[in-house]
């Protein structure tokens, strides 16, 4: 049998993992969950079962209520057999980590560079699950309120919250009544999948860039670093080059506050919007980052894993 998703978990887990388990068959997905497969099929071929799944699996969501949970010796095998089936080229699917009161750092390194959905959040992860065909509807985006009219003044370094986001300041007006903050929260994946121009090109506005990339036909799942920031609600988006430039300028100010709010800091080499548009052939394919910790400004191929953190207005 051939399926589009396998959930690797520990048998303590089975539990919390059948909601997923059946949000993902309603959805039209064929998924390998254990606890359900195998009492179809019988367990007198556990291992060769388990690896037939594995083989014909296009993507694999790894469940854990501890952390300790992944290390065990069944789920070890399954979600490192699967990632070497992506390094290998085998394999062009997805590897999504689904957490229940665990924290990504508390994983093994192997996993903590997928993308990673909190348990309450998991009808999320769809978007990251395409299927051959495209069979699969996307999630419908979640209703966000109206944010309340902007009467208070910010300075670079707030903390940024009107009820539908939340954010740290690092660019207003001479008015302190508008201007951009930066997401809390970050994530590591590629650019893009897939090589071709996107027209991605604006250095100054991420969410021109945005816009270019949702004329694109399954977007979503071809453009994580995108599809993550959109994510993230109405109005963010990935920034262009010089706005993660400017955002270097203020960095010390706004990881102050971002400490505060026990988020991780500005640190790390992050994507930009920007599409790498140079005549060299050699560099077709790659997008512009930022170094936040030193101002660097480098392109890469849009394949590589990378930093994202997205932006928004107000």
């Amino acid at each position: 049998m051939n399926y589009d998703v396998f959930i690797s978990c520990k048998s303590e887990d089975y539990p919390l993992a059948k909601p997923i388990y059946d949000y993902l068959v309603e959805s039209g997905l064929v998924v390998f969950l254990a606890s359900e497969e195998l009492r179809n099929r019988g367990v007198a071929f556990y291992g060769e079962i388990i690896d037939e799944a594995l083989d014909s699996a296009d993507h694999m969501i790894v469940f854990a209520s501890k952390a300790e949970y992944v290390t065990t010796p069944y789920v070890s095998y399954e979600w490192r057999t699967f990632a070497e089936e992506l390094r290998s080229g085998r394999k062009g699917g997805n590897i999504v980590t689904v957490l229940k009161g665990v924290s990504v750092p508390k994983l093994p390194i192997g996993l903590r560079n997928y993308q990673s959905f909190n348990y309450n959040d998991y009808r999320d992860l769809i978007s990251y699950l395409p299927v051959k065909g495209g069979a699969v509807p996307p999630p419908q985006p979640k209703p966000q309120p109206k944010p309340a009219p902007t009467t208070k003044t910010y300075k670079v370094g707030d903390l940024y919250d009107d009820g539908t986001k939340r954010g740290v300041v690092f660019e207003v007006t001479p008015d302190g009544k508008h201007g951009k903050i930066v997401s809390l929260e970050k994530a590591k994946l590629f650019w893009s999948n897939e090589e071709k121009e996107t027209g991605a090109t604006s250095r100054t506005d991420g969410m021109k860039n945005m816009q270019a990339v949702y004329k694109i036909e399954g977007w979503r799942e071809k453009y994580p670093a995108f599809a993550w920031c959109a994510k993230l609600g109405e109005g963010w988006y990935l920034p262009a080059v010089e706005e993660l430039e400017e955002l270097f300028e203020v960095k010390d100010i706004v990881n102050e506050e971002l400490e505060r709010q026990d988020a991780t800091l500005l640190d790390e080499w992050l994507w930009s919007s920007t599409e790498y548009d140079e005549e060299d052939e050699d560099d077709e394919f790659c997008a512009w980052g930022v170094n936040v910790d030193n101002g660097g400004t480098y392109y890469n191929i849009k394949r590589n894993y990378d930093y994202v953190r997205a932006v928004s207005a107000f």
